[in-house]
């Protein structure tokens, strides 16, 4: 892991409103401790701040991504639309992916959520490791402002 990457996230998430950011770092850590040994990769991209965890091995690898946008941040999943969502949480009319959007980092540890998470996981073949390396991925576009 790159402290200089684990840095860079940190700053990019206090673009965000104190409240955003709030949300973002308090779900990021959450998925860090449900998640031990995902790869977190991170895209400073034009609409949101996208963190995606993963079971490694870069963009293939991901599972669950964590958009962080100028009003809000979601939790999505990647196969969302495979998984199995009693509680009809997830979010979305496309193929595959589909999202809830957090109201607190706390969320993460709803039980609803936690059983999506850990179907997410096994699907994806995710086993639990040492750590959480950060790695900032290139981004050649421009992007919006990151607070409303």
């Amino acid at each position: 892991m790159s402290q200089d990457d684990r840095a860079r996230l940190e700053a990019l998430i206090d673009e965000f409103t104190p409240e955003v950011a709030a949300v973002a770092r308090g779900a990021l850590a959450a998925l860090e401790r449900r998640l031990p040994g995902a790869e977190v990769l991170v895209y400073d991209a034009y609409n949101a701040l996208a963190i995606g965890l993963g079971a490694g091995g870069g963009r293939k690898g991901l599972f669950i991504h964590l958009p962080v946008y100028p009003r809000w941040v979601n939790l999505g999943f990647h196969e969302g639309a495979r998984l199995d969502d009693p509680e009809g949480l997830l979010v979305g009319a496309g193929s595959t992916v589909r999202h809830i959007r957090l109201k607190s980092g706390d969320d993460i540890s709803a039980p609803a959520i936690d059983a999506l998470i850990a179907q997410a996981a096994e699907r994806a073949g995710f086993v639990p490791g040492v750590g959480n390396p950060v790695t900032l991925m290139p981004w050649n576009g421009g992007k919006r402002p990151r607070r409303p």
